[in-house]
């Protein structure tokens, strides 16, 4: 598919101005990536999803327990965020100089910098937390999306490359492994 889209892409060049070609061209590598994911959510069994409700795999599909991912999260980062408020309390006490390193509150943990720091950080997080019909909260825009559907939608997010993407999917993928087992 992607031969076949640099093949038309490559051909209409005379016909339209290159700025504009570049970026339907990079919509459509969005477009095959979200659809190759896609294919492979529907075979891996995470699509359709199930109601978390359900405690036994149905067929081989997989539920998503995005409450339990959720809650998991949301006590980390406050734990996070307490010991390195008592770090910032030590720090202040002791007049240390300023190394010039500063830590921000979504950089405690691996995921939330990843995402942080990333151009489209910001779209990625405003479609979670759509995705999620969560508006305010202290964690309403961070990982972990609220469904399955949400991570997918990933893919089409500008400005992220697509081994972010794919680390992201993979993060899920290790937290959904390890909530999973623990429920055995």
């Amino acid at each position: 598919m992607l031969i076949l889209r640099d093949i038309l892409l490559s051909s209409c060049v005379c016909f339209a101005d290159s700025h504009h070609i570049e970026l339907q061209k990079q919509a459509l590598h969005m477009e095959v990536q979200y659809y190759e994911a896609l294919q492979w959510f529907i075979g891996a069994g995470l699509l359709p999803e199930l109601p978390e409700n359900i405690s036994a795999p149905e067929n081989g599909h997989v539920p998503y327990p995005a409450k339990d991912l959720v809650a998991l999260y949301t006590a980390r980062r406050i734990e996070l965020q307490e010991l390195y408020k008592g770090y910032e309390e030590r720090e202040e006490q002791e007049d240390s100089k300023d190394d010039g390193v500063a830590v921000l509150p979504q950089d405690l943990l691996m995921i939330d910098g990843l995402i942080s720091h990333e151009a489209g950080g910001k779209r990625l997080q405003s479609e979670w937390e759509r995705d999620a019909g969560r508006t305010g909260g202290r964690f309403a825009n961070m990982y972990p999306p609220a469904s399955i559907q949400g991570l997918l939608r990933t893919y089409l997010v500008r400005d992220i490359s697509y081994d972010i993407k794919t680390s992201i999917v993979t993060y899920i993928f290790m937290d959904l492994a390890a909530t999973l087992d623990s429920d055995k």
